[in-house]
């Protein structure tokens, strides 16, 4: 039977696609011409992992990431916790013990300084936990760079989000939306926004898009989702 492009896309609509690729993986598409249904699937091919390996690969660095940054703020507050105590110490040695008040004087300064270095690093690593990380730009522009790419049937997937910088933050302990205009993602009017990698989040349960007046607004609605991370906003 023939397709019409409008009937394959009703039919690639009804298909969960894999969204990373590796080189070497083979990808499978057939359509059923009895159903008229389109299937596709992706194998390990000649690829040294599986397509599920690579998806618990993915998945895992990210939890192993967000761990690394809870353990290292956690280390900062047990040692800022331990230097309260030196200081403590330290203090009631200068009231009980005048010939070694200048000393240990001197090393209440140094363990003052030090705490306030191990303060600064600790809120460093709690904004860093407590932020998203992204860049904006429209589907072509981020097409070109090699960060997004269209196949010729079905909706733009990622390719290499490393090509593009990560170069906004947002703290989402304070504030947990995006305002987009038009002109910022180099469009006349905003039609709709995708957030990327789309394997990791969903519209409409993670995040939530506004549009009005070709402007956009992006509300994280499952804010915990995002922290810690990095994303592509992409308008068309």
């Amino acid at each position: 039977a023939n397709f019409s492009r409008d009937s394959a896309l009703v039919a690639l609509e009804k298909v969960a696609q894999f969204d990373e690729l590796l080189p070497g993986f083979y990808v499978w598409h057939l359509i059923d011409k009895k159903t008229g249904t389109y299937l596709t699937a992706v194998t390990q091919g000649e690829a040294r992992i599986s397509p599920n390996q690579l998806r618990r690969v993915t998945k895992r660095k990210l939890e192993q990431e967000r761990q690394a940054l809870v353990q290292a703020k956690s280390d900062l507050e047990a040692q800022v916790a331990d230097l309260e105590k030196r200081k403590a110490a330290l203090l009631g040695q200068m009231e009980t013990i005048s010939k070694e008040r200048d000393v240990a004087k001197d090393e209440v300064t140094k363990v003052s300084a030090e705490k306030q270095v191990l303060n600064a690093e600790k809120e460093q690593l709690t904004l860093k936990l407590n932020s998203v990380y992204y860049s904006i730009g429209n589907f072509n522009e981020l097409s070109k760079k090699g960060a997004l790419k269209k196949p010729f049937l079905g909706k733009i997937k990622s390719e290499d989000l490393s090509k593009v910088q990560f170069d906004r933050t947002l703290d989402l302990s304070k504030l947990q939306q995006i305002s987009l205009t038009a002109a910022n993602v180099g469009l006349k009017q905003i039609k709709g926004i995708t957030i990327f990698p789309e394997a990791m989040y969903k519209a409409n349960v993670d995040y939530k898009v506004t549009l009005e007046g070709g402007n956009a607004t992006v509300l994280f609605t499952n804010p915990d989702r995002f922290k810690g991370t990095n994303i592509v906003i992409a308008a068309k």
